[in-house]
């Protein structure tokens, strides 16, 4: 008579476990897949609708009308943008030994161009040192007891300021991530947009605690936010070249034209972007008020630079090797 089995040996529990082991690895690791492409999804849906409120914003600039006049006298025979000219680049009414410097419709359109990009800067910084200069290429030498003279600040500058910054100007609190917090208070400041565009409670937080929010990607980092990327090649919608794509905002073309040969024409949009599932930036940024390749700067100029337009950019900027991974609004998919 055949005993009876009690039991499994151990080699059938050896395989059972192994067999189970396989199984639960696989299932974790489509688990893990799943929900690292749960983030991306949700971190695209995020970024796509700070890009709608973003460049509807932006490309209101194309049609906007300056505060200053090219009639109006502010110093004996110059009109306002004249005297920005002359004062802020150089230009003179009539310069024999520089023709392509004198006063002439170019000249009033260079103007525009650098004012334009001047209120971009004030109503859409991206760092503190972005509401703590004065504008740059607007009349402000006037008389009166406003401290920027003829000029009257935009009223959303002076709001940041109020929000940002001490009565001396510095900071009311530090910051870790000032893009991610200027990008939150810029479409704060969209009021109309911001009601139709919704965030959830998961795309806003306070990840540094300083009291100031930051939009939020999937994996709960700070979204950041550059002005311009000149330098940013992973772009769908920027080339970088002068000719081809030359600046919306310069409507005359006065910086494209072929005897200033400007390499700072160029289409310079916001980048909106995310680390991206390994958490690296990868893109090359200093914030500091006294440094950086993006710092506005109205003397001291980096290469392939152009005072008269009010640029301090670098054609090619620098970039690590972890940007590659980043979710960000230069992709056509993202628009």
């Amino acid at each position: 008579m055949v005993a009876k089995r009690q039991g499994f040996t151990l080699v059938e529990l050896l395989v059972t476990v192994t067999i189970i082991g396989i199984l639960a690895a696989a299932v974790t690791a489509g688990l893990v897949v799943a929900r690292q492409a749960a983030r991306v999804a949700t971190t695209k849906a995020t970024i796509a609708k700070i890009n709608l409120i973003l460049a509807a914003k932006w490309e209101a600039y194309e049609t906007r009308r300056l505060p200053m006049s090219n009639t109006w006298p502010l110093a004996p025979g110059l009109s306002e943008m004249a005297q920005v000219a002359y004062d802020k680049m150089g230009w003179i009414p009539t310069d024999p030994a520089a023709p392509e410097k004198s006063f002439d419709a170019r000249c009033y359109a260079v103007v525009r161009l650098a004012a334009i990009r001047d209120l971009v800067r004030m109503e859409m910084p991206e760092r503190i040192a972005d509401i703590q200069e004065a504008p740059v290429f607007f009349p402000i030498a006037g008389a009166g007891p406003d401290p920027w003279g003829a000029f009257v600040p935009p009223g959303v500058w002076v709001s940041y300021r109020t929000r940002y910054l001490n009565s001396d100007g510095t900071p009311k609190s530090p910051s870790q991530h000032p893009s991610a917090e200027m990008l939150y208070m810029i479409l704060c400041n969209s009021p109309e947009a911001y009601r139709e565009v919704k965030f959830g409670p998961s795309e806003v937080g306070d990840t540094d605690g300083n009291g100031f929010n930051e939009f939020l990607d999937g994996w709960g980092r700070p979204i950041y936010f550059l002005r311009w990327a000149p330098g940013f090649t992973d772009s769908d919608i920027q080339s970088g070249d002068a000719a081809s794509d030359p600046d919306p905002l310069d409507g005359r073309r006065a910086a494209n034209q072929q005897e200033r040969a400007d390499p700072n024409a160029f289409r310079l949009m916001p980048l909106v972007y995310s680390a991206g599932p390994d958490g690296a930036y990868g893109l090359w940024q200093d914030f500091a008020s006294g440094s950086g390749v993006y710092k506005w700067n109205n003397s001291t100029y980096t290469a392939f630079s152009d005072p008269d337009l009010g640029m301090n950019v670098l054609v090619g900027m620098p970039i690590g090797t972890g940007h590659f991974d980043n979710i960000h609004n230069h992709r056509s998919d993202m628009r």
